[in-house]
């Protein structure tokens, strides 16, 4: 199972920041939400479709919805991902 150590690593944000998006504490800003898909080759809209719904329901601030689809598209698939390097290309890792 990924961790969110290596989640951070292979989209560019810390582990910290991993664990809020993950408990739906914290949505992702557009362009980790852009990396995320990237690296784990998800489609965006769909990222951004649960995101939405999540502000359309205003009887809670957090992103659960997007925390669920996080875990289901990302964290309960294998540890193999791209990884964005700091210039935006992509690189392979196992």
């Amino acid at each position: 199972m990924l961790s969110l150590h290596q989640f951070g690593e292979a989209v560019g944000c810390d582990y910290t920041t991993a664990s809020r998006l993950l408990s739906g504490e914290r949505a992702p800003s557009t362009r980790l939400l852009a990396r995320i898909c990237k690296v784990y080759g998800l489609d965006e809209g769909d990222a951004l479709r649960t995101l939405a719904a999540d502000q359309e329901n205003e009887s809670t601030r957090l992103t659960v919805g997007f925390a669920d689809w996080l875990r289901e598209n990302v964290f309960s698939q294998s540890s193999d991902v791209t990884q964005v390097t700091s210039e935006g290309s992509l690189s392979e890792s196992q």
